[in-house]
């Protein structure tokens, strides 16, 4: 029969790399009575980018809090079990509430269309203004209060701040590849029939190269 590893033998250090956990996990004997364990540790790796985007971009957009986005209250860990070499703790942020159905869902006939749709470019407008780059902008990130006049973005784990070393020229080729105001726009036109201009904000002109 194959001995089984000491688990403390494999690594005195956390994991915290996806090269990390796969290099642990190989180190696992197939019969490990834990293998979810491992599965649930490596997940928590994964998504931890996306939980500092989150985090990063609630602080940069503090300013919208509240009104154009929920209210950011902090982060907490979620504490499950502890297996050697691994950090089974969860991250995750605490966030104001929002009542209401994702943008995607909704009646266009039983909401202000303009007024959210309007609302809804503004706010994409508004952290661009802060130099955030979100790669994730659809209608299943909007939600629309009950009133059918609101709405408040939410998601944003991928989203990026602008580079220090990112020149304009290479900041609108960013935007205007992601065209996160058109994710808006030109999808509820389609889906909605909403009137709805390109700004070209974004654009970069062959002159401009």
């Amino acid at each position: 029969m194959k001995e089984k590893p000491d688990m403390q033998s494999i690594s005195v250090n956390i994991a915290q790399t996806e090269d990390q956990v796969y290099a642990l996990l190989d180190e696992v004997p197939e019969d490990d009575p834990e293998p979810l364990e491992h599965v649930e540790h490596l997940a928590a790796v994964l998504i931890k980018p996306f939980f500092e985007n989150e985090k990063t971009t609630y602080g940069v957009l503090s300013s919208l809090q509240g009104k154009y986005i929920p209210v950011f209250y902090g982060t907490t860990r979620f504490l499950d079990t502890s297996l050697p070499g691994f950090d089974m703790a969860v991250p995750g942020i605490l966030i104001e509430f929002i009542p209401g159905t994702n943008l995607s869902q909704i009646d266009p006939t039983r909401i202000g269309l303009d007024s959210v749709c309007s609302t809804a470019v503004d706010i994409v407008n508004a952290y661009s203004d802060l130099h955030i780059l979100n790669r994730d902008v659809r209608l299943e990130n909007w939600i629309v209060k009950p009133n059918g006049s609101e709405v408040v973005m939410i998601d944003f784990g991928h989203c990026r701040l602008r580079r220090e070393d990112e020149d304009d020229q290479a900041w609108k080729r960013a935007k205007g590849s992601e065209d996160e105001e058109g994710c808006v726009g030109c999808v509820a036109r389609n889906k909605f029939g909403w009137n709805y201009v390109r700004s070209l904000r974004f654009a970069v002109w062959e002159w401009e190269e």
